[in-house]
C-alpha cells in the first residue's frame, strides 16, 4: 500500500512522508569550520600537523591528508577529526564524506567544516541528503557562483532537511550502504577496466610506429636506447627532416590596420589525441598571416606549451577558415611523408613521457617548433607510414568504442546513485523488509 505524504513546505523538496518532519540542519547538527592556513607558529606551545582540505573530500571517500601547518594546543582540541565525523567542503564545487578510520590524529582547513549529531541525529543520514543536494545543483542555487562557491556554515545550518524518525533513518542507511557499495565496486571495476584498455591503446601504438605490423622480420638497434630495435629496411632520422612545421601567431587583440580581419584560431585547449574541438576564440590576422597561419584538413596540429605539451590530431576537415595561436604548431609531411604516422609516434612519445624529457617543466613546458624538429624518428618507406597509420586507426577505433559504451556505464551508474539516494531521503521510496 502506497504511503500517505504531505506536504514538506519546500518547492523543491515536496511531499514527504506522514510521521516525517522538514527541519533545517542547524537544529539538529553541530558545525565546527577549520581553522585558517598558518605557516608560521605563534609560540613555542604551537605543533606542526597534517590537516584535511577540500581537494580530499570526495562523495567515496576522504583521502589521506597530505598537507601540514601550525595549530595550537586548543585549535587541536577542537578541530581534531574523529571517526565517525562528517565533513563537508566549505569552498569548491562541494563535496561530503563520512571519517571511516581516524586513527591518525588529523585536523582541518578552512575549506572544511566537521558536522557531529546532536540526539538522535545521523551523520550518514545528513551525508546522504547533503550528496543528493549537491548533484542537483542545490549549491548553484544558494551560493554565489561569480569566483568561488563558498557553502558557509551559516548556509549549511540553513539547508532544509526531511527528517524522518531514528528508527527509519536507520533503515535508509542501511539500505543506501548496501547499494552503494554495490555501485561503487562496479564504478570502481568499470574505471580500471577504462585504465586497462587505454594501457592497450598505446602498447599497440608505441609497438607498430617501432616494430611495424608485418610481423616477425629481421632487426637492428635504432641507436636511441628509448626507440630499441627497428626493422633492418627503416631508418632512424629526425622530424624536421621530413616535416614543415609552422609556429602560430603571437596573440594580437587589436587591428593594426584595415588590411586585418577578426578571424577563429586554436590554441592548445583545442587539441586532444585523435580530435579537434571546434575553435571558440577570435584575433585580429593580416592577408600575409592568413595565408601562413591557415589550418587546411590533413594537417597535423601540435601542441607547443602548456600542460598537454605534445598533444597531436589531424584535422579532418575545413568547414570554417581556422587559424592557429602560437601554443600551436601545423605540421605537414615533406614529399610523401605521412602526417598520420608522425601524430601517432608523438602520442606515443608523449604517453612514455618524453616531453618531461625534454621540455622544461620548472614552469611551463614547451615543446617549441626546434625540438619538434629535432626528434628522433624511426623512419619506414611512405607505403608502411600508411600501413601502419590505418592499422592505428581500426585498432584504436574498436578500442575507443569500448571505452566510449564503459564511460556511458559509468554515466548511468552516477545517474542511478543519484536518483536513489534522493528517493530514500526524501521518503519518495520506502525501505521494506
Amino acid at each position: 500500500m502506497a504511503r500517505q505524504m504531505k506536504d514538506s513546505g519546500v518547492e523543491w523538496i515536496g511531499g514527504i512522508p506522514e510521521g516525517w518532519s522538514c527541519s533545517r540542519v542547524g537544529r539538529h547538527y553541530n558545525i565546527i569550520l577549520g581553522k585558517m592556513l598558518c605557516s608560521t607558529p605563534c609560540n613555542d606551545s604551537y605543533t606542526y600537523e597534517p590537516y584535511y582540505c577540500a581537494a580530499d573530500v570526495h562523495f567515496e571517500g576522504i583521502s589521506k591528508a597530505r598537507k601540514k601547518m601550525w595549530f595550537s594546543e586548543e585549535e587541536k582540541n577542537t578541530l581534531l577529526v574523529t571517526t565517525g565525523d562528517l565533513l563537508v567542503t566549505e569552498g569548491g564545487t562541494g563535496g561530503c564524506a563520512i571519517v571511516q578510520d581516524a586513527t591518525t590524529h588529523t585536523y582541518i582547513q578552512n575549506s572544511l567544516m566537521i558536522v557531529r549529531g546532536r540526539e538522535n541525529a545521523s551523520e550518514p543520514y545528513l551525508c546522504y541528503w547533503l550528496e543528493s543536494l549537491i548533484k542537483q545543483s542545490y549549491l548553484d542555487y544558494i551560493c554565489n557562483k561569480v569566483t568561488i562557491i563558498h557553502f558557509t556554515k551559516e548556509k549549511l545550518s540553513g539547508v532544509p532537511l526531511p527528517l524522518p524518525p531514528e528508527a527509519e533513518q536507520q533503515n535508509i542507511i542501511s539500505y543506501l550502504d548496501g547499494k552503494i557499495s554495490l555501485i561503487s565496486k562496479a564504478l570502481e571495476q568499470t574505471r580500471a577496466t577504462i585504465e586497462e584498455y587505454k594501457k592497450l591503446k598505446q602498447a599497440i601504438i608505441t609497438e607498430a610506429v617501432t616494430k611495424g605490423v608485418r610481423g616477425a622480420r629481421p632487426m637492428k638497434p635504432s641507436g636511441v636506447e628509448w626507440i630499441g630495435d627497428i626493422p633492418e629496411e627503416w631508418n632512424r632520422s629526425r622530424v624536421g627532416l621530413h616535416y614543415h612545421v609552422v609556429l602560430g601567431k603571437m596573440l594580437c587583440n587589436t587591428q593594426q590596420n584595415d588590411t586585418y580581419t577578426l578571424e577563429p584560431y586554436y590554441c592548445a585547449a583545442d587539441i586532444h589525441f585523435g580530435s579537434v574541438d571546434t575553435a571558440k576564440k577570435k584575433m585580429w590576422f593580416s592577408p600575409e598571416e592568413k595565408d601562413t597561419y591557415r589550418v587546411m584538413p590533413g594537417d597535423l596540429l601540435v601542441v607547443e606549451g602548456g600542460a598537454g605539451a605534445g598533444g597531436c590530431a589531424i584535422v579532418k576537415n575545413g568547414e570554417a577558415t581556422t587559424y592557429i595561436q602560437n601554443s600551436i604548431m601545423i605540421v605537414r609531411g615533406k614529399s610523401t611523408c605521412s602526417v598520420a604516422y608522425l601524430g601517432y609516434w608523438i602520442e606515443s612519445l608523449v604517453k612514455r613521457a618524453y616531453i618531461d624529457v625534454v621540455c622544461n617543466k620548472a614552469t611551463i613546458p614547451h615543446f617549441t617548433k626546434d625540438k619538434l624538429s629535432s626528434v628522433p624518428i624511426p623512419l619506414p618507406s611512405a607505403e608502411e607510414q600508411q600501413e601502419i597509420a590505418t592499422y592505428i586507426d581500426a585498432k584504436c577505433a574498436e578500442i575507443d568504442r569500448i571505452i566510449e559504451k564503459k564511460e556511458q556505464l559509468i554515466e548511468e551508474l552516477g545517474s542511478y546513485r543519484k536518483s536513489l539516494i534522493y528517493e530514500y531521503v526524501t521518503g519518495k521510496k520506502e525501505v521494506t523488509a
